[in-house]
């Protein structure tokens, strides 16, 4: 990711407002048979050149969404993982106006070192990731 500009991050986060989502989950097991999380930003566009031009800028991937309805509905999502996800927030966090998605940047940005820790992780540390994944999902569902 090429170091972004106020401009490129307030727009990014407008797009984060309007038509995206922060994630982060806790709790699936791996191939590791380990408790592991998730942790990324999407954007779904009915523009695909809009979502190229966050690829080039940002990274991430683009997939088609298959529509199942009309077909003005969204066909485009973005998406960005973890360690990028990281890196946008704290550029873009100041930017976001949604209450939710402000709330949600805090609590990544604030748990960073405990969600990226390599390695095993305590019982303690795994229920606060449940916790906070917990947190997330509630927030979520106020969208």
């Amino acid at each position: 990711m090429r170091k972004l500009g106020n401009v490129t991050a307030a727009y990014v986060a407008g797009l984060v407002d309007g038509k995206g989502r922060i994630h982060f989950g806790f709790g699936h097991i791996d191939k590791r048979r380990r408790e592991s999380g998730e942790t990324y930003i999407t954007i779904r566009s009915p523009s695909k050149p809009v979502l190229v031009h966050l690829q080039s800028v940002i990274g991430g991937n683009i997939y088609e969404n298959p529509s199942k309805g009309p077909p003005f509905e969204m066909r485009w999502f973005w998406k960005l993982g973890s360690q990028d996800t990281f890196m946008l927030l704290s550029r873009m966090a100041r930017y976001l106006r949604s209450p939710i998605n402000v709330e949600k940047a805090n609590l990544l940005l604030k748990n960073k070192a405990l969600i990226t820790k390599m390695g095993p992780r305590t019982e303690s540390e795994k229920k606060r990731l449940r916790h906070l994944s917990k947190t997330m999902r509630t927030l979520t569902k106020g969208t």
